[in-house]
């Protein structure tokens, strides 16, 4: 994971969920944040990743994040080496 997106995952105490704040309803790694991610993964697979991977309205946490695209990406990858 980029430094960029550390520093955002890594949020202070008032941005954590449960913390009793707006904030609990705003996630920690926009949808826009997990399309870069995508994006550098392309180059690592050597397929197009399509942005139908990416949960709409963000993640809550980088965990989050990763097993939900784990899932979607493995499922997908499937299908583009199906023989």
């Amino acid at each position: 994971m980029g430094l960029e997106l550390q520093r955002i995952a890594d949020s202070v105490d008032e941005l954590r969920s449960n913390s009793g704040t707006v904030f609990d309803l705003v996630p920690v790694i926009s949808s826009h944040h997990a399309v870069e991610v995508a994006l550098d993964l392309e180059a690592v697979l050597g397929y197009e990743v399509p942005d139908s991977v990416i949960k709409r309205g963000g993640y809550h946490s980088c965990d989050e994040m990763v097993e939900h695209l784990d899932g979607r990406l493995a499922a997908r990858h499937s299908e583009q080496y199906r023989t």
